[in-house]
């Protein structure tokens, strides 16, 4: 840990008073060939659960998702189903299987639904554009010759000369299909840790980024694009910080430290944010943002743990923590509808074997604890922060205080909170307070009670693990 913080730019960092919270903090990864996500993306009367996944991720206070999710959006193709399933199976992912194993996977979805959905839902969609693969008349080929990544390593023979025309081409047709259909605009993300897998030499990156931008630029002048930047690994491993240092390098060499809107971190604390955002001030990028578009996965004991309470109060504790670093705008858990380890379960038993011996199709959507802890921190969207920490992040919302505070540990504790000092009244006030059975439980309790000030301040008793939010209701 010590090594980590001295490696940390010589900055101080201060809260973002005055800053309005986005929507997009509050997002999710979704797999875009998970059953759960398909199936709401039909017409209502087609399936019936539309317009109940629109509720949920409504009531939860999600205002973003991330498609086609993750690794497979560099083998999804928004032009064609059939290349889709073609490439997957090429590269042995069970996503797009024409053979499917389980009730989860096997589903590919277009990007019109996607955007229509998320369109009529109120979710802002971040799009993620392929810069591994690409089809032209020949067939199936790889943009980097150098792709190295164990997803990729059975299409290793697919290189035959710089296919970056054709791919560009695609991403433009995309473009003005957009246009064209009247669809709404997402967030466009470059790839998915590039500086993992699949493995893409930086400064062939910072190439298939430059023409994947002037190509979008043209056609949607205004739109916002995520670039690829690193995860926890960038602070204490030399070889991805050096991938990351190339990367900007070469890019602002080109003229675009002011054409790229975020840069993209996995799994990354807020310290390693904290570290990019001196890193991209160093190589001029001082006005990109940053988005955390996967967080969770790779956890301590993920898959067993990210249904439990235990989570839940961690998730919330990271969420918060992330609104301390100003330029953090995008904050994406990963997953929004999974098997044992989503926000949200479909028709899942929850630890059992991924397959359809925990399938039960009476179960529908089963919000877990992790859902809880979104809903109670959900007010903040659009709120103006006072202070931010995991353990108390203030706002003021339509002239009142709001608070969410956290406790991780297994000792209770007291706090004052003082609306006072931010020049707010300390009325009478609602606390909801979210607590569990017990660490491992897959449940979640949540009350709701009243709470008169005392001398000023609004006193509020965390039990162990607990979440916990305050509003003013009046003066």
């Amino acid at each position: 840990m010590h090594a980590l913080l001295a490696l940390l730019p010589a900055l101080c960092w201060g809260v973002p008073l005055g800053a309005t919270v986005p929507g997009t903090m509050f997002g999710a990864n979704v797999q875009d060939s998970l059953a759960g996500w398909a199936i709401a993306m039909y017409p209502e009367a087609a399936s019936g659960r539309r317009a109940e996944l629109t509720r949920l991720l409504q009531d939860h206070g999600f205002g973003a998702v991330r498609l086609p999710g993750g690794t497979c959006a560099n083998f999804y193709f928004w032009d064609s189903e059939a290349r889709t399933r073609e490439a997957a199976a090429i590269v042995n992912m069970a996503n797009w299987s024409p053979n499917p194993v389980n009730h989860m996977y096997n589903y590919w979805v277009s990007f019109d639904q996607c955007a229509t959905f998320c369109g009529d839902a109120g979710l802002r969609l971040i799009w993620q554009l392929n810069t591994a693969t690409v089809y032209d008349s020949e067939g199936l080929h790889l943009l980097a010759a150098a792709t190295q990544g164990k997803d990729l390593l059975p299409a290793a023979r697919f290189y035959n000369g710089d296919k970056l025309p054709a791919a560009t081409d695609s991403v433009r047709r995309l473009a003005r299909h957009i246009k064209a259909a009247g669809l709404p605009v997402p967030l466009f993300e470059m790839g998915n840790e590039e500086y993992g897998y699949p493995v893409l030499d930086p400064l062939r990156y910072s190439q298939i980024v430059r023409a994947y931008v002037d190509a979008l630029r043209k056609e949607l002048p205004g739109c916002a694009v995520l670039v690829t930047l690193g995860d926890n690994e960038m602070v204490g491993d030399a070889k991805f910080r050096a991938w990351a240092e190339t990367l900007l390098t070469d890019l602002a060499a080109h003229g675009y430290a002011d054409k790229i809107d975020y840069f993209t971190l996995h799994y990354s604390w807020r310290s390693v944010c904290e570290y990019a955002v001196g890193l991209l001030d160093k190589h001029g990028f001082a006005h990109s943002k940053l988005a955390v578009t996967e967080f969770t996965c790779g956890w301590p004991d993920y898959w067993d743990k990210t249904p439990r309470y235990r989570h839940a109060v961690q998730v919330a504790e990271f969420v918060l923590d992330l609104l301390a670093v100003p330029r953090v705008d995008i904050a994406c858990i990963h997953d929004l509808l999974s098997q044992n380890f989503g926000v949200f379960h479909f028709n899942q038993r929850s630890f059992e074997p991924p397959d359809d011996r925990s399938y039960d199709g009476r179960l529908g959507y089963v919000p877990m604890p992790t859902a809880q802890a979104y809903a109670l921190m959900r007010p903040l969207t659009g709120a103006t922060l006072l202070s931010a920490s995991g353990q108390l992040t203030e706002a003021r919302r339509d002239g009142r205080y709001l608070a969410v505070l956290t406790n991780t540990t297994d000792a209770a504790r007291e706090v004052r909170l003082d609306p006072a000092a931010h020049g707010l009244a300390a009325g009478p006030a609602k606390l909801t307070m979210m607590t569990g059975k017990s660490p491992d439980a897959t449940e979640a309790r949540v009350e709701t009670r009243d709470l008169q000030p005392v001398e000023g301040k609004l006193i509020v008793t965390l039990p162990p693990l607990s979440v916990a939010r305050v509003e003013v209701t009046g003066p």
